[in-house]
């Protein structure tokens, strides 16, 4: 399809380039403002924006891990 061989290196920003796609983060991060904007527009009693009101009172902290293999993992954790 791409005509990429296995032996052939080819980052990641390349594929991207040739299938005209955008980083996955920033599509998750498209979606997840047009699910707040959908919710935000609803009643204010309806039960996804109370769920989303609730949500948002408390702190986030975040901790980092560090896994087996030397990555960091972010853990995020509700603090009330």
């Amino acid at each position: 399809m791409l005509k990429i061989l296995w032996p052939m290196k080819v980052t990641n920003e390349e594929i991207r380039k040739r299938t005209r796609s955008e980083r996955l983060s920033v599509q998750v991060n498209t979606l997840r403002y047009r699910w707040i904007g959908h919710v935000l527009r609803m009643k204010s009693d309806s039960i996804s924006r109370t769920v989303l009101s609730r949500a948002t009172k408390g702190k986030i902290q975040r901790r980092v891990i560090h896994g087996r293999h030397g990555g960091e993992q972010l853990k995020e954790r509700d603090v009330k």
